[in-house]
Protein backbone atom coordinates (compact mmCIF):
# COMPACT_ATOMS: atom_id res chain seq x y z
CA UNK A 1 0.00 0.00 0.00
CA UNK A 2 2.76 2.50 0.94
CA UNK A 3 4.51 1.73 -2.65
CA UNK A 4 1.27 2.73 -4.03
CA UNK A 5 1.40 6.34 -2.14
CA UNK A 6 4.82 6.83 -2.84
CA UNK A 7 4.11 6.54 -6.48
CA UNK A 8 1.52 8.76 -6.53
CA UNK A 9 3.09 11.08 -4.22
CA UNK A 10 7.04 10.45 -4.27
CA UNK A 11 7.95 13.31 -2.16
CA UNK A 12 5.41 12.47 0.71
CA UNK A 13 6.05 12.33 4.66
CA UNK A 14 4.82 9.57 7.32
CA UNK A 15 5.14 10.75 10.59
CA UNK A 16 4.82 7.53 12.43
CA UNK A 17 3.73 7.61 16.19
CA UNK A 18 5.17 4.90 18.50
CA UNK A 19 4.36 4.32 22.86
CA UNK A 20 4.74 1.52 24.41
CA UNK A 21 2.85 -1.51 23.79
CA UNK A 22 2.24 -2.63 27.01
CA UNK A 23 0.93 1.19 28.24
CA UNK A 24 -0.63 1.22 24.99
CA UNK A 25 -2.62 -2.38 25.50
CA UNK A 26 -3.40 -1.49 28.90
CA UNK A 27 -5.48 1.77 28.20
CA UNK A 28 -6.56 0.23 24.58
CA UNK A 29 -8.24 -3.11 26.10
CA UNK A 30 -9.56 -1.31 29.32
CA UNK A 31 -11.20 1.74 27.52
CA UNK A 32 -13.20 -0.98 25.23
CA UNK A 33 -13.75 -2.84 27.85
CA UNK A 34 -15.62 -0.37 29.56
CA UNK A 35 -17.46 0.82 26.40
CA UNK A 36 -18.18 -2.99 25.79
CA UNK A 37 -19.53 -3.38 29.17
CA UNK A 38 -21.65 -0.18 29.13
CA UNK A 39 -24.29 -2.93 27.06
CA UNK A 40 -22.74 -6.32 28.05
CA UNK A 41 -23.01 -7.38 31.85
CA UNK A 42 -21.41 -10.65 30.38
CA UNK A 43 -18.41 -9.67 29.00
CA UNK A 44 -15.23 -11.86 29.14
CA UNK A 45 -12.09 -9.70 29.60
CA UNK A 46 -10.08 -12.11 29.05
CA UNK A 47 -11.57 -13.09 25.75
CA UNK A 48 -11.68 -9.01 24.79
CA UNK A 49 -8.11 -8.79 25.89
CA UNK A 50 -7.60 -11.92 23.64
CA UNK A 51 -9.02 -10.25 20.87
CA UNK A 52 -7.83 -6.90 20.99
CA UNK A 53 -4.07 -8.25 21.54
CA UNK A 54 -4.68 -9.71 18.41
CA UNK A 55 -5.24 -7.10 16.53
CA UNK A 56 -2.62 -4.90 17.59
CA UNK A 57 -0.08 -7.64 17.21
CA UNK A 58 -1.72 -7.40 13.61
CA UNK A 59 -1.98 -3.70 13.00
CA UNK A 60 1.87 -3.69 14.35
CA UNK A 61 3.19 -6.03 12.34
CA UNK A 62 1.47 -4.23 9.10
CA UNK A 63 2.77 -0.96 10.12
CA UNK A 64 6.85 -2.56 10.41
CA UNK A 65 6.07 -4.30 6.92
CA UNK A 66 4.85 -0.53 5.72
CA UNK A 67 7.71 1.23 7.15
CA UNK A 68 10.02 -1.38 5.18
CA UNK A 69 8.56 0.13 1.75
CA UNK A 70 9.27 3.82 2.78
CA UNK A 71 12.71 5.03 2.17
CA UNK A 72 13.82 6.25 6.18
CA UNK A 73 14.60 9.72 4.84
CA UNK A 74 10.66 10.10 4.82
CA UNK A 75 9.55 8.87 7.57
CA UNK A 76 9.51 10.94 11.21
CA UNK A 77 9.00 8.63 14.12
CA UNK A 78 7.28 10.13 17.25
CA UNK A 79 7.26 8.84 20.52
CA UNK A 80 3.98 9.20 22.05
CA UNK A 81 5.20 10.11 25.62
CA UNK A 82 7.00 13.03 24.49
CA UNK A 83 4.24 14.25 21.95
CA UNK A 84 2.24 14.20 25.08
CA UNK A 85 4.54 15.78 27.25
CA UNK A 86 6.01 18.43 24.84
CA UNK A 87 3.44 18.52 21.87
CA UNK A 88 3.86 22.07 20.38
CA UNK A 89 7.81 21.20 20.30
CA UNK A 90 7.11 18.13 18.79
CA UNK A 91 5.16 19.80 16.40
CA UNK A 92 7.77 22.60 15.17
CA UNK A 93 10.75 19.68 15.11
CA UNK A 94 8.34 17.67 12.51
CA UNK A 95 8.06 21.23 10.53
CA UNK A 96 11.40 22.20 10.90
CA UNK A 97 12.89 18.61 9.10
CA UNK A 98 10.44 19.20 6.52
CA UNK A 99 11.36 23.28 5.89
CA UNK A 100 8.17 24.38 6.96
CA UNK A 101 7.89 26.40 9.63
CA UNK A 102 4.84 27.10 12.82
CA UNK A 103 3.98 30.59 12.22
CA UNK A 104 2.63 32.90 15.04
CA UNK A 105 -1.07 33.07 14.03
CA UNK A 106 -1.54 28.89 13.80
CA UNK A 107 0.41 28.87 17.12
CA UNK A 108 -1.66 30.85 18.71
CA UNK A 109 -4.82 29.01 17.25
CA UNK A 110 -3.19 25.82 18.98
CA UNK A 111 -2.33 27.37 22.07
CA UNK A 112 -6.25 28.61 22.29
CA UNK A 113 -7.64 25.27 22.11
CA UNK A 114 -4.91 23.35 24.29
CA UNK A 115 -5.70 25.90 26.57
CA UNK A 116 -9.55 25.40 25.93
CA UNK A 117 -9.00 21.57 26.35
CA UNK A 118 -6.82 20.62 28.94
CA UNK A 119 -5.82 17.07 29.19
CA UNK A 120 -6.43 16.98 33.29
CA UNK A 121 -9.64 17.84 32.85
CA UNK A 122 -10.29 14.90 30.81
CA UNK A 123 -12.35 11.64 32.44
CA UNK A 124 -9.95 9.35 34.16
CA UNK A 125 -10.03 6.11 33.52
CA UNK A 126 -8.87 3.26 35.51
CA UNK A 127 -5.90 0.87 33.27
CA UNK A 128 -5.09 -2.90 34.50
CA UNK A 129 -3.80 -5.60 33.35
CA UNK A 130 -4.54 -8.18 36.01
CA UNK A 131 -7.87 -7.67 34.94
CA UNK A 132 -7.78 -9.22 31.79
CA UNK A 133 -5.70 -11.76 33.47
CA UNK A 134 -2.75 -10.35 31.90
CA UNK A 135 0.96 -9.04 32.75
CA UNK A 136 3.15 -6.73 31.51
CA UNK A 137 5.73 -9.41 31.15
CA UNK A 138 2.79 -11.18 28.91
CA UNK A 139 1.92 -8.11 26.66
CA UNK A 140 5.69 -7.31 26.69
CA UNK A 141 6.79 -11.07 25.15
CA UNK A 142 3.53 -10.73 22.44
CA UNK A 143 4.80 -7.71 21.14
CA UNK A 144 8.84 -7.97 21.36
CA UNK A 145 8.91 -8.14 17.19
CA UNK A 146 8.12 -4.39 17.94
CA UNK A 147 9.98 -3.67 20.64
CA UNK A 148 13.40 -4.79 19.02
CA UNK A 149 12.78 -2.05 16.33
CA UNK A 150 13.53 0.66 18.99
CA UNK A 151 11.12 3.14 18.11
CA UNK A 152 9.59 4.33 21.69
CA UNK A 153 12.41 3.59 23.74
Amino acid sequence: MMKEVLQVFPDAKFIVTHRDPVAFSKSAISLLAYAGGTENENLNLSKLAEFWLGQIANLLTRMKTHLEDIPSNQVIHVKFDDFVRDNINIVRSILVKNHLELDDATLDAVNDYLDANPRDGAMKFQYSLEAFNLTADNVREQFQFYSDLNLFS
